[in-house]
């Protein structure tokens, strides 16, 4: 039979190292109806050659089938990977920025942070700062690009749209682009740099613009 003839552990091991590919992980841990559309097709496929050898090797491989299906789909909701959490620090810094909570960045900041020769704590106060000669609303981000550098280290890439006023000036909506890099410490992903990216449809050209 050709399922008593299948090397399981070879399989299992061919699988661990498939998985282990960004892209694949990436299929499998952040696209929940990509996964459950590609796990379909499988179980199709084990129900057809069920359907033509019903034996109990092939029946144990259809419910082998469904059993993943679950576990995966459960692993799929209840497992964040490395991407997902940069995007939701991201997230939370703008909503922070947004709501003007300035108080609350220095935790999602790594202790070696360095931006335009600010350590952590004079970066913090420097925002303050600037917060208090503009207003920002509804920013918003879009566009990740997450590269991971490395077990603890990343790189994001992003694109960010707010309203800005100040007293003398008033944007309905700002277009940026930026990049930070993050730094894996003990069980959370924290900023370690922030830059500014040039772009011909903003006229933010370098983080000093913004900082008083």
């Amino acid at each position: 039979m050709i399922f008593r003839r299948f090397d399981f552990s070879t399989f299992g091991l061919s699988a661990f190292r498939i998985f282990r590919r960004p892209q694949i992980g990436s299929l499998f841990l952040e696209h929940l109806w990509r996964l459950l559309a590609l796990l379909a097709v499988v179980e199709y496929v084990l129900l057809v050659m069920w359907s033509r050898r019903r034996t109990k090797s092939s029946a144990r491989a259809v419910w082998i089938g469904v059993l993943g299906m679950a576990a995966l789909a459960y692993l799929n909701v209840s497992v964040d990977t490395p991407r997902e959490k940069i995007i939701g620090v991201c997230h939370t810094l703008a909503a922070l920025v947004d709501g003007g909570q300035v108080d609350r960045l220095a935790p999602h900041l790594s202790t070696d942070f360095k931006t335009q020769k600010l350590d952590r704590t004079a970066f913090v106060e420097r925002v303050e700062q600037a917060l208090t000669r503009r207003r920002i609303d509804n920013l918003s981000l879009r566009g990740f690009d997450v590269v991971q550098d490395g077990p603890i280290k990343a790189t994001v890439v992003f694109n960010a749209a707010c309203g800005v006023r100040t007293s003398d000036q008033m944007f309905d909506r700002l277009l940026s682009r930026w990049r930070l890099t993050f730094r894996l410490q003990g069980d959370r992903w924290r900023v370690s740099k922030i830059e500014v990216i040039p772009t011909p449809f903003s006229p933010l050209r370098d983080l000093s613009q913004w900082l008083p």
